[in-house]
């Protein structure tokens, strides 16, 4: 039974075999002829692309010449004169530049007032007129060359005063003015005498009262001279009468100190110092004469 059955599937499987291979030959052809058909549509559509490709790349070169007007559309970009709109903005600097309208605001040219106020100084000036440019000294240096150093020296009976015209009195003092031209005119005259042999020295006495004959009524100023070689002085003994005190006295009030030289009786002073010394007198002012008011 199995061999019988198995001869019949057999039977069967080989009785089916031929429509098998039909159908198969049949699918073959089928791929076959669409195969032919693809084939040859695909030239044709890869025929017209090339076709199209050759002509589209024509215009597309023509095409090709439109991006390069784009450079220029870049070139035109005004991107640089952009730029130069910024330099406006640079132009309102100089308004800085008005700063320095701000710099004449350094007008401290205003300092100079303040150097108006210097004339303020001038004030001072004035009060130097209370103090005299000289001061009367006393004793005062000569030179008696290789000797050495002497001097001359002022010395009083008693002290000398004088009522004022403002009540006040004063004390009189005789001795030579301080200024250069006046010391140099001193030690001018003292070498006129020429003394020599010793380091010699002088003394004025100021008398308030003499005896002396030679001493007259009419007589304003008077002196008298010894001398003493062995000690290498001289003394010169001056007497001014009170009239004469009391003139030099209301001008010096009037007039300060450069009002002695230039009183009646100042030559005669002069003369009663100098006249001892070398027989001439200076035509410069030497001898000094001030007043300083009591207590």
């Amino acid at each position: 039974m199995t061999l019988g059955g198995h001869d019949e599937s057999t039977g069967r499987r080989q009785s089916r075999l031929p429509y098998a291979i039909l159908g198969l030959a049949g699918v073959v052809i089928i791929i076959q002829l669409v195969s032919l058909f693809v084939p040859a549509e695909g030239p044709r559509f890869s025929m017209l692309p090339k076709a199209a490709a050759t002509d589209t790349p024509r215009p597309t070169r023509t095409f090709t010449p439109t991006p390069t007007p784009r450079p220029p559309t870049d070139t035109p970009s005004p991107v640089p004169p952009s730029p130069t709109p910024v330099p406006p903005t640079e132009t309102p600097e100089p308004e800085e530049a008005s700063l320095p309208t701000d710099t004449p605001a350094p007008a401290a040219t205003p300092v100079p007032p303040t150097a108006t106020p210097r004339p303020a100084a001038p004030t001072p000036r004035p009060a130097a007129p209370t103090m005299p440019p000289v001061a009367v000294i006393a004793p005062v240096e000569v030179d008696n060359g290789e000797w050495g150093k002497g001097g001359i020296y002022v010395n009083y009976q008693d002290e000398v005063w004088v009522n004022g015209p403002d009540g006040h009195r004063y004390k009189a003092e005789l001795g030579f003015w301080s200024h250069p031209d006046s010391l140099a005119k001193l030690q001018e005259f003292w070498g006129y005498a020429g003394r020599g042999g010793g380091n010699w020295k002088m003394i004025v006495l100021v008398r308030t009262s003499v005896s002396w004959i030679a001493c007259g009524a009419n007589a304003n100023t008077c002196y008298q001279v010894s001398t003493n070689p062995g000690q290498a002085s001289f003394q010169s003994e001056v007497y001014y009468k009170p009239h004469v005190w009391q003139s030099l006295l209301n001008d010096y009030l009037a007039g300060g100190w450069q009002a002695i030289p230039r009183n009646q009786y100042y030559p005669e002073i002069q003369k009663s110092v100098f006249d001892p010394i070398c027989g001439a007198v200076p035509d410069l002012p030497v001898v000094g004469i001030k007043f300083t008011r009591a207590g």
